[in-house]
C-alpha cells in the first residue's frame, strides 16, 4: 500500500455511514427488513449510551434492531447490553476483533491493521512531512474494520448496514 493510499485510509473517519447493496429505491421489503446497525467501540460506557439512545429513540419496534459490535471485551459488553432496559427485544452480536479479523483473512483478505505501524509524528515518503497528529491507534484493528464489515458473513444477504460511532 502507498502512502498516500495509507494516508487517505487513516483519514477517512465518519460518524456516521450507510452503506447501501441494493437499489436506491424504498421498496416494501426494506420496510420491513431489520435495521442492521454497526458500532466498533473498546468503550463500554460510551457504547452503552449510543445503544439505549437508538433503543429509546427509534419510531420501529426494538425486536426489528440488529446490532452487531466490535470490541475486545465481550462477556462485560454482552453484560451491559442486557441491562439496557430501552432494548428489550432487541438482537445483540458482540464478535470480538480478532474474530472478525481471522473471518477476513480466511476469506482470503488482507487487513491493513495486520501488516502496518504507524508511529505518532511518522515521516511519510515524498511528502518530508512530520505530523503529531498520526497516531498509532489509527491504524488498529478496531479502528479500520469498518471499512471490511460488508465483507463478513454475518452481513451476508444485508441490504444495509447503519455505522454508529460510541460517541
Amino acid at each position: 500500500m502507498n502512502s498516500l493510499a495509507l494516508i487517505l485510509l487513516l483519514l477517512m473517519q465518519s460518524i456516521f455511514i450507510v452503506w447501501s447493496h441494493g437499489a436506491s429505491s424504498t421498496s416494501e421489503k426494506d420496510v420491513n427488513e431489520n435495521i442492521h446497525i454497526a458500532l466498533l467501540s473498546g468503550r463500554i460506557n460510551a457504547l452503552s449510551v449510543t445503544v439505549a439512545t437508538v433503543c429509546s429513540s427509534t419510531k420501529m419496534a426494538n425486536d426489528r434492531l440488529t446490532y452487531h459490535i466490535f470490541g475486545d471485551e465481550i462477556e462485560a459488553t454482552q453484560s451491559a447490553l442486557s441491562d439496557i432496559e430501552a432494548c428489550k427485544g432487541a438482537q445483540f452480536n458482540v464478535v470480538s476483533v480478532a474474530t472478525a479479523t481471522k473471518e477476513l483473512i480466511d476469506s482470503g483478505f488482507n487487513p491493513v491493521w495486520e501488516y502496518i505501524k504507524v508511529e505518532k509524528g511518522m515521516k511519510y515518503d515524498g511528502w518530508g512531512v512530520k505530523t503529531p497528529y498520526v497516531h498509532d491507534k489509527h491504524a488498529i484493528g478496531l479502528n479500520l474494520l469498518r471499512f471490511y464489515l460488508p465483507h463478513l458473513s454475518m452481513f451476508n444477504g444485508v441490504s444495509k448496514i447503519v455505522f454508529l460511532d460510541d460517541e
